[in-house]
Formats: structure tokens, C-alpha cells, sequence
């Protein structure tokens, strides 16, 4: 691996199903405690105990700051490429985000269904594009494993994994109410779309209860 590049960053939203995911595997704990990797409080399961037991805490949903940051690179003049979803969810999503930001440097994109044993072509084309962010949607793992294998290799400088956000930015999914989000309990919307999310909502609610026993 090459040398580590400091003016790097890696944003991980940091709800249950990201953070339990390090846990259960000692070489991944120790890529999330990197330096360069901001996590931040994504979703109540992993709010709330932090909240509780540190006090100084505010839940920051990742698909929000996704938004900020692309307001932010639209102003600054920064370039992005997107990476993740079905090709359709993607392109819609583009053709979306040039009526909303229409001065941000889209560089690139691509579909998230390609050989995730073989990806030069794409690797050669992010190098290509030199985009200053890249925004991965492959749901968890598969999205922070690409990262921490290829950010030393890529020349962008912020990485955020951003889950089901380009399903959501394309319209292809709805978002729950800002007022669920506001109570924590957006989950209980997911779960009334899809019932068989259960068996997740109920997953991360013991991990919010391993996380008071932690200490």
C-alpha cells in the first residue's frame, strides 16, 4: 500500500449497521480508527446512547450532509463523482442534481453493479476525472471496503459512503417526514413501507443496547 496521504478524508455515517460491522471484525476496527475517518452520529440507534452517556452530541443524518457538501463543492468549484445504485437511479439522479446545483462539477459517474474483483476500468476512470470527492453508494460493507482498499490510490481528497442517498436524491425512493427524522423514529416509516426491514430495526435496537453496557 502506498503512503498514507494526510489531506485525505474519509466520512463514515455511522449508524448501527455501518458501526456493527467493525466490531465483528478486528483488521476493519482498526481502518474505522484511522486518523483520516470522520464518523459521525447517523440514525438514533447510534445517537441516542451517545447522547445519553456524553451529553455533547447531535444526530447528523448522512444523506443531509451529502446535500451540504454538494452545496459546498458547487460553491467552491470543487468536482465530484458519484459512484453506486442501478444505472438508471444514477443517471436520474445527475440529470436531478444539474437543475439543483447546476454549477457543481459533475465529472463522473457510474452504476454500482459491476465485478467488484475487477475494477480497473473504473479506478482508471476516477483517476481520470480527478474529481475532489467520490461519493460511494454500495451499501455497507461493500462501500467502506472500496474506500479504505483504493483511497490511497485515487486522488480525491474527501470519500463518503452514502448508503440507499442516491436511491433517495433520484426520487426512486421516498425519504420520511423531517419531522419523524427530527424524533428519531424514521425507522418506524421504513418499516411500515417494508415490513421485512424488521429483522434490521430490531438488530440495531440491540445494539443500542450494547452500547450503554459498553460504558
Amino acid at each position: 500500500m502506498s503512503e498514507i496521504n494526510a489531506s485525505k478524508m474519509h466520512i463514515i455515517s455511522g449508524n448501527a449497521e455501518v458501526l456493527r460491522y467493525p466490531l465483528r471484525n478486528k483488521d476493519t476496527y482498526q481502518l474505522f480508527k484511522a486518523d483520516r475517518n470522520v464518523i459521525i452520529p447517523d440514525g438514533i440507534s447510534v445517537y441516542f446512547p451517545v447522547k445519553v452517556k456524553y451529553k455533547n452530541c447531535i444526530k447528523i443524518p448522512g444523506i443531509e450532509l451529502m446535500q451540504e457538501l454538494l452545496v459546498e463543492f458547487q460553491n467552491t468549484g470543487k468536482s465530484v463523482y458519484f459512484l453506486g445504485a442501478k444505472k438508471e437511479v444514477i443517471e436520474k439522479m445527475v440529470k436531478k442534481f444539474a437543475c439543483l446545483y447546476p454549477l457543481l462539477k459533475v465529472v463522473g459517474h457510474h452504476h454500482g453493479y459491476f465485478d467488484k474483483a475487477n475494477t480497473d476500468d473504473i479506478i482508471a476512470e476516477i483517476k481520470k476525472s480527478q474529481a475532489y470527492a467520490l461519493f460511494v453508494a454500495l451499501g455497507t460493507p461493500a462501500q467502506e471496503n472500496f474506500i479504505f482498499k483504493y483511497m490511497d490510490e485515487l486522488p480525491c481528497s474527501v470519500f463518503m459512503g452514502v448508503g440507499g442517498s442516491f436511491d433517495v436524491f433520484s426520487g426512486t425512493v421516498k425519504r420520511s417526514p423531517r419531522w419523524m427524522s427530527n424524533l428519531g423514529i424514521e425507522w418506524l416509516c421504513r418499516l411500515f413501507s417494508d415490513p421485512s426491514k424488521f429483522g434490521r430495526i430490531f438488530t440495531n435496537l440491540k445494539f443500542t443496547v450494547s452500547a450503554f453496557l459498553r460504558g
